[in-house]
């Protein structure tokens, strides 16, 4: 019969040449959402006929692990900066074969571009995880040979069972503070909504469809139900170009901590006065230089602290 199994065991990441190696710079699947690989044409071209001729196989997989602490971000960044290796585990179609369903190793000159979207909200901490390289010809039938000999790596450093999962490392959002100057945007008791979204910004494509992220989209959206005019008038009156500090408890003893330079982020305002509700949103954004971010020790002393440099 030729019926075959859905499933996708786990992903691994690691800094470009160093996955069959020493891997570093890891980042796995674990906890996560459903994930996708996708092969599919890529630059076709179309005859007088309406017939395809493709010149590339196009390689793109997504997903999104829940296991989004800072070290995790902070691995991402590496491999945003120094390139990507990864292998992509999908379940056996054969009984005690483990490759049999594909062990697909992207590495060499077949490594993937890598884009993330790194996202902490009163619903959710998360990364998702966005992979994409196009091949030749030749590049794809070895990849697709090649998926059905190789090992999947041993990463039980790294989580447990065949799906890597370490429970451990999901931490729960946990708001404590927002702050800019130094000052509460909104006390807590008055907290309706916030999300925190870290993105890569690609400012093009290589010639093999990867991309080429020179940016972070940073944006930070608070709504809180004070908006009252003294409110309204201080708001309006900060100005744009504030420091901000977000912190996010990570367990009992230690916080996680997001600091923005004065002028890094530009602020606007969004104010609702309805019969059914009045309410204030203030946002943070702006685009900014991978290479202006600095992580501070995130293993041991509190806090763990990303710093965006002015």
């Amino acid at each position: 019969m030729g019926h075959s199994r859905a499933g996708i065991r786990t992903f691994a990441l690691a800094t470009k040449g160093t996955l069959t190696t020493t891997p570093t710079n890891v980042v796995v699947g674990g906890l996560r959402k459903s994930g996708k690989l996708e092969i599919l044409p890529l630059n076709e071209l179309k005859t007088q006929l309406n017939q395809f001729i493709p010149n590339l196989t196009n390689f793109k997989f997504e997903s999104t692990t829940f296991q989004a602490m800072l070290t995790t971000l902070s691995n991402l960044h590496n491999l945003v900066l120094n390139g990507c290796d990864a292998q992509l585990i999908t379940v056996p179609q054969t009984s005690g074969s483990l490759s049999s369903g594909g062990v697909f190793n992207f590495v060499g000159d077949n490594y993937p571009g890598l884009g993330f979207e790194f996202v902490i909200s009163k619903d959710e901490r998360s990364a998702k995880i966005m992979l994409e390289v196009g091949v030749e010809d030749h590049q794809r039938d070895e990849l697709l040979t090649q998926s059905l000999a190789n090992t999947p790596l041993d990463l039980s450093a790294y989580g447990n069972g065949l799906s890597v999962k370490d429970c451990s490392k999901y931490v729960s959002p946990a708001f404590i503070s927002a702050k800019y100057n130094s000052q509460d945007v909104f006390a807590k008791d008055e907290l309706m909504d916030y999300k925190l979204t870290i993105k890569t910004k690609s400012t093009g494509k290589s010639a093999y469809n990867r991309d080429r992220n020179n940016y972070y989209s940073v944006i930070f959206e608070i709504t809180g139900t004070d908006a009252r005019i003294s409110k309204l008038q201080s708001e309006y009156g900060l100005g744009r170009c504030l420091s901000l500090e977000l912190k996010q408890r990570f367990d009992p003893d230690t916080n996680d901590v997001f600091e923005f330079e004065p002028g890094v982020l530009h602020k606007r305002e969004e104010t609702t006065i309805g019969d059914d509700d009045r309410f204030l949103k203030v946002i943070y954004e702006a685009d900014i230089p991978v290479g202006d971010v600095t992580f501070g020790d995130l293993e041991g002393s509190d806090p763990h602290k990303i710093t965006f440099n002015g």
